[in-house]
């Protein structure tokens, strides 16, 4: 498996982007317009635009800030995956305590990752909060590593997906489609193959966006 920096790599996969002549938008969804069959029409911005377009891609991770204003449903794990918070933070690596392999430990209420990087461990405790509180989970984390940690944000989640990938003429992929737990590799996969099957096999002409069965066969797939 590879470790990437994220921030370097987003602005690699936007530099390239830019050189294949995609215009880069700066911008926030402000608010969305849908027509009387459930088409998203228009996209408002923060700065002041308004976007329309034929088909949208969804990948604004857990915001789901297109596919999340749609009645496609939402299928939840939860009764299999009970875990729903996770607590993200930081240790210090030295060449005494690196281990170069991702590590998962059982703890009280969910499990704990640590992850060695250049200059860092990067960690997580996955939890349910139906078992312990947040305040719980720190000072668990405090007793474990014998200090007190300093948590990077306190992340809410909901295991599960949407029932149809691609909903009337918007498509999710990545966080904003589907989520199962913070580790998992898998999401990279799923990522990958969801946007090359719509480029390659599902696009192939304009009326493709509109056709049921071209839909319908994507999200089987």
């Amino acid at each position: 498996a590879y470790h990437f920096d994220g921030n370097a790599i987003g602005q690699y996969f936007k530099d390239v982007c830019i050189k294949f002549g995609v215009t880069i938008i700066d911008a926030e969804v402000e608010d969305t317009i849908f027509d009387e069959n459930e088409n998203l029409k228009d996209v408002k911005l923060t700065n002041g635009e308004t976007i329309q377009s034929d088909l949208w891609i969804d990948s604004t991770g857990f915001s789901r800030a297109l596919m999340g204003k749609t009645k496609n449903k939402w299928i939840s794990f939860k009764d299999n995956l009970p875990v729903n918070s996770a607590i993200p933070f930081s240790t210090d690596i030295n060449s005494n305590n690196v281990r170069f392999e991702t590590l998962a430990e059982t703890m009280n209420s969910g499990w704990l990752w640590q992850i060695p990087l250049h200059e860092r461990h990067g960690c997580g405790y996955v939890y349910c909060d139906g078992f312990q509180s947040y305040d719980e989970s720190v000072s668990e984390l405090n007793n474990k590593f014998k200090k007190d940690i300093e948590p990077i944000k306190h992340i809410k989640f909901d295991c599960g997906r949407y029932e149809n990938t691609w909903y009337k003429n918007i498509v999710s992929i990545g966080l904003s489609s589907h989520f199962l737990e913070p580790l998992q590799a898998t999401s990279i996969h799923i990522a990958i193959f969801t946007a090359t099957h719509l480029v390659l096999h599902s696009l192939k002409d304009k009326e493709s966006i509109q056709s049921q069965s071209t839909i319908k066969l994507f999200n089987k797939m």
